[in-house]
């Protein structure tokens, strides 16, 4: 089925500005963003579980470099009260009584933490999902010569846009060495850890996860990151063929835009139609035959921008871990989690809300394939 909703998009002027703040990213400069702070009010969601949550530590091989130690936060359905902390009650024991469980993967952009988006997290793991993230060690202290491509182009001569392809290509190839690098293979070793721990009889995890419902998601940089483990990297054998649904908050097709064909499960993208960080022209690649395959779904939030998608409000002093939301989190929420028990959960009542178009969508396509 195809359907193609719309009931109104705001005009922006045309940049890309996924290419230039990358830049900006990329060479270490300062960058700073304001926005404003919109009022809360409580979710409509009912959680089935309380929310669990451990940390711990993976260590990352990778060829050529040392073995790297990063952070990982695991949330889980629990109905026991531990220790009370904003990410959830630590301390407690996993609820097996649902299980096993379906596994989400989240990808933090850059510059972000494990914990965030803490309000998707807390939703779906309410609603019987485990969900890890890792602590990317890629903030702005990494330097760029870190991540310089040194291998020659060999198409060099032979483009016809000399200026503009050498800029592309410099950005493109080494957009895709910082990923190879800093986010693709630690992302799939907090995959692998969870899943270690998933099998080991003495974890607390042992049996909670259902192996074959995985899914991913990431925000902006974290969205490539999923791209990439998803079949759009160039490189066939990064794709990660666990993984079989995945959502992209205010994600760009940038660098991956010529291989997204190549992405042959579910994909939920999403942006805010004030994100100046995506075009008109990488919309398309979402929602045309030239661009992914479906099943995919195409949301863009009312009165939202890049960031709105990231963010993480809590009330430490609430005596539950949970968060409170306005409408436009309210949306992401809800249609995350359709997606999600829709194509990992085979629950045919998701489509009870991605059949329809909420009114704080200004845009809504979608094709179930």
């Amino acid at each position: 089925m195809i359907r193609n909703i719309t009931i109104s998009q705001t005009s922006k002027t045309i940049f890309r500005w996924g290419m230039v703040l990358a830049g900006i990213a990329l060479l270490g400069l300062p960058m700073i963003i304001s926005a404003a702070i919109v009022p809360y009010v409580d979710s409509s969601l009912v959680a089935e579980y309380q929310v669990g949550n451990t940390q711990g530590q993976i260590t990352c091989y990778q060829a050529g470099k040392d073995p790297e130690v990063l952070e990982i936060s695991i949330w889980y359905p629990t109905s026991g009260e531990g220790n009370f902390s904003y990410e959830g009650f630590s301390g407690t024991l996993a609820d097996f009584s649902g299980g096993p469980y379906p596994l989400i993967i989240f990808n933090h952009g850059l510059n972000a933490n494990d914990i965030d988006p803490l309000y998707l997290k807390e939703s779906l793991v309410g609603q019987g999902y485990v969900v890890a993230s890792v602590q990317f060690n890629d903030m702005s202290s990494i330097s760029f010569s870190d991540y310089l491509s040194t291998t020659p182009r060999t198409d060099w001569d032979n483009r016809t846009d000399n200026l503009f392809s050498a800029v592309d290509n410099f950005f493109r190839d080494n957009y895709l060495n910082y990923l190879e690098n800093f986010r693709i293979n630690q992302s799939r070793s907090s995959l692998d850890y969870v899943l270690n721990m998933n099998k080991n009889p003495s974890s607390p995890f042992y049996g909670l996860i259902d192996t074959g419902k995985i899914g991913m998601a990431g925000h902006s940089l974290g969205g490539l990151t999923t791209l990439a483990l998803s079949g759009a990297h160039p490189n066939p054998a990064v794709a990660d063929s666990r993984i079989k649904a995945i959502i992209l908050l205010a994600t760009p097709a940038y660098p991956f835009e010529n291989n997204l064909a190549n992405v042959t499960i579910p994909v939920m993208v999403m942006r805010g139609d004030y994100d100046l960080m995506m075009t008109s022209a990488e919309d398309n690649l979402w929602v045309t035959a030239q661009g992914l395959k479906p099943p995919k779904f195409f949301l863009v939030v009312s009165q939202s921008h890049h960031f709105t998608f990231s963010q993480s409000p809590y009330d430490i002093s609430d005596s539950l871990p949970h968060v409170n939301h306005d409408a436009r989190l309210e949306v992401i929420m809800i249609y995350s989690l359709a997606f999600m028990d829709y194509y990992l959960k085979g629950d045919a009542n998701a489509l009870n809300v991605l059949e329809n178009q909420d009114p704080m969508l200004a845009q809504y396509y979608y094709e179930l394939g």
